[in-house]
């Protein structure tokens, strides 16, 4: 019994060393790879368990690890850039937030002094939404259709003063409008105007009149006084607001619409009348032929008539 259990134990001992050498070849180099810094200076080998690892300790999927490395970089350098990284694989949010907002014309500086000054994220979002909906709209009244392009001295003739005009107006405000300007107004000016589309039409305003919104924050009294006076020479019909942008859109939507059908049909070949097109066949007129009766003559209807022909009663 003694010489079974020194046998047992001894192969116990050699399955145990087995174990332990096995072990430390699956690790081998990456037995201390806890932690991201453990990869970082790790060259060739196998990446996708390298990458694994990675994902298993920060959240960011395998394929956008991997997507970071193929561009070069060391896994050191992989490990820096994850560190901006959420565990759904997206910017962490004050990344997400300065990347949209210096994409739409607002640099990451101007963004800071806003946040600083304590307007929030949905704030700066919902005012450059909005200005870039109508810097959108300005420009495609400003834009000359392809139909217009081609055919200009006929349109124009066709324009009235007050289509002419309201178009120098669009031209006036496109040349000045500025997305950064108008989103700082309308954090700033939402209290005293109410909301952002008020103070989005006293912009519009101040660009057709020659005024600076700026100067309202200075001297409110003064800013009003100009711009009364300064309206005194303007048809209050002939002043661009958000509302009268949206009308004027759809109006030459609408208009390019038809101008483009009439000269679809202006190009294809004239066709006579329905009335004609039904009275007269396209298929040419044919001559009808004149049949000749070959039937055999009654010879009772022969006598009859040579009876009659003699008759003096008979008359024609």
């Amino acid at each position: 019994m003694s010489l079974f259990l020194k046998k047992y134990q001894k192969y116990m001992a050699v399955l145990l060393g087995i174990a332990l050498i096995v072990e430390l070849a699956a690790f081998y180099p990456f037995g201390k790879a806890k932690t991201p810094e453990a990869y970082a200076n790790a060259d060739g080998g196998d990446e996708r368990k390298i990458a694994a690892d990675i994902s298993n300790m920060t959240g960011v999927s395998i394929s956008k690890i991997m997507e970071i490395k193929k561009t070069g970089k060391t896994w050191n350098e992989v490990i820096q850039i994850l560190k901006t990284f959420d565990k759904t694989g997206n910017l962490a949010e004050k990344e997400r937030r300065n990347q949209v907002l210096t994409e739409s014309g607002l640099e990451e500086e101007d963004v800071k002094q806003l946040t600083a000054q304590g307007y929030s994220n949905q704030e700066i979002t919902e005012s450059k939404l909005l200005a870039e909906r109508v810097q959108f709209q300005i420009k495609e009244m400003t834009a000359e259709s392809p139909l217009q392009q081609i055919e200009k001295p006929h349109v124009e003739a066709s324009l009235t003063k007050k289509d002419d005009d309201r178009k120098n107006v669009y031209r006036k405000i496109a040349e000045q409008f500025s997305v950064k300007l108008v989103v700082t107004f309308m954090l700033k000016l939402k209290k005293d105007y109410g909301d952002i589309e008020a103070v989005m039409d006293e912009y519009l305003l101040s660009l057709q009149l020659d005024l600076d919104l700026e100067d309202y924050s200075k001297d409110k009294q003064q800013y009003q006084r100009d711009k009364e006076e300064k309206k005194l020479g303007v048809f209050k019909e002939s002043i661009v607001t958000l509302s009268v942008l949206e009308q004027d859109l759809l109006e030459k939507m609408k208009t390019s619409n038809n101008a483009t059908k009439e000269e679809f049909f202006s190009t294809m070949p004239s066709n006579k009348s329905g009335k004609e097109a039904d009275l007269k066949s396209p298929i040419p007129d044919v001559p009808i032929p004149v049949v000749k009766d070959v039937r055999p003559q009654n010879p009772g209807d022969a006598v009859r008539k040579e009876i009659d022909s003699i008759n003096p009663n008979k008359k024609d």
